[in-house]
């Protein structure tokens, strides 16, 4: 995914990855220029230890900042269906400058979202869904 926040004064920022949040910038949101610089990065021990990625485009707020939502993923012991399956998603956010979008301000500890009823954390077996061959599948794959 990525995500854009179009400035009123150039550049404008791309946001985009799966490991870390990196930053480009752009004049023409045709031709991008990787900063060589991360957003964000992953934070062992925390909700966003194994990933990080971008949400959707950032929310201009009030105070001319922007509220910026990512997928974060850690891993798990729980056991699922889906074999290999360790990792628990979340949605985490930011608080980015909003003159200077590659800040900061703030990061949350804690995810605005969590995975908590089984189906959600696919660990209930079953949950499953008919697809249009007639067979059953598990949700959570």
């Amino acid at each position: 995914m990525i995500a854009i926040v179009l400035q009123p004064k150039l550049p404008h920022y791309l946001f985009w990855g799966d490991s870390n949040i990196y930053i480009a910038t752009t004049n023409d949101l045709i031709n991008y220029k990787n900063t060589g610089k991360t957003l964000i990065e992953t934070r062992k021990g925390m909700f966003d230890e194994v990933l990080v990625e971008t949400g959707p485009e950032p929310l201009k707020l009030s105070d001319g900042n922007y509220l910026f939502l990512y997928n974060a993923a850690e891993k798990t012991n729980e056991v699922t269906p889906r074999p290999n399956w360790n990792l628990k998603y979340h949605i985490g956010y930011l608080i980015l400058n909003g003159t200077d979008p590659t800040q900061v301000l703030y990061r949350s500890d804690k995810p605005l979202f969590s995975p908590v009823l089984d189906w959600e954390r696919c660990v209930d077996k079953s949950i499953k869904a008919l697809m249009p061959n007639g067979k059953f599948v598990f949700l959570c794959h």
